[in-house]
């Protein structure tokens, strides 16, 4: 969203485009980004671009505001009408605000504000749901090859799990403090529901964003050492890159 809402105006009068711009630049809540006069041109551009609400007029003549809204599946909408045509309908579809022509400035400033309030909280919300998905469940209790009985480990401090080429069931892990487990019948779901940080880089090879020092193309340097005592790397296959670039950008 930025400091301003990016609205899209559909409108079918032209004359209203230029008001509208204009009420919009004033309030400093908001900025026309795009406008139509053809609800059918919208609906097939709509996906190119991000907007945050649209102004839609409830009287457009090839497909009403009403029927628009419903095509936008929940889009934040602010209707624009000259008078009380459908506005039960609209009332209905639970719109940000309903305002009426010809526009006053302080009856659109306050239908912008609700707009820009209800775009911050859904930021607000996004954010908190990101925070939560990805705060680990610190420890787990493990099978291991190394013990005969369970093992429970801080599941933040996995930095590479790598499938265990004589049973594949088994998982071998490197923790943050270089001690080293074979985790049994275990899966990388497993470890990455339990450890969010945790991502996929190619088929046998999971390893902790934190646990990267730097990448180019397709290889990934870790911070861990090898068996050698040389620098670690990671082949990072195409099929798991976009999630690894969406979690190192975080």
């Amino acid at each position: 969203m930025g400091n301003r809402l990016r609205c899209v105006l559909v409108d079918s009068d032209i004359g209203v485009h230029e008001t509208i711009r204009e009420l919009c630049e004033s309030s400093s809540l908001a900025t026309v980004t795009h406008s139509y006069d053809s609800s059918r041109k919208f609906l097939q551009e709509q996906t190119k671009f991000e907007y945050d609400v649209c102004m839609l007029d409830i009287g457009l003549p090839d497909l009403d505001g009403i029927l628009v809204a419903q095509l936008l599946k929940g889009k934040p909408v602010i209707f624009v009408t000259t008078g009380e045509e459908r506005l039960k309908d609209a009332i209905d579809l639970g719109p940000i605000d309903i305002v009426f022509k010809p526009l006053k400035k302080e009856r659109l400033h306050n239908a912008l504000e609700k707009a820009y309030l209800f775009a911050k909280k859904n930021i607000e919300d996004l954010s908190k749901q990101l925070k939560s998905k990805h705060q680990a469940k610190e420890y787990a209790s493990f099978n291991v090859a190394e013990e005969s009985e369970k093992v429970r480990l801080k599941v933040t401090d996995i930095l590479v799990a790598t499938t265990d080429v004589n049973d594949p069931r088994n998982k071998k892990v490197v923790m943050r403090n270089g001690e080293k487990y074979t985790l049994k019948h275990c899966n990388f779901e497993r470890l990455i529901e339990l450890n969010p940080n945790l991502v996929q880089v190619n088929r046998s090879e999971v390893i902790s964003i934190e646990a990267v020092q730097r990448f180019r193309h397709d290889i990934i340097y870790l911070k861990c050492l090898s068996e050698a005592g040389k620098p670690r790397y990671s082949n990072l296959n195409r099929v798991y890159r976009q999630r690894f670039m969406e979690l190192i950008a975080e």
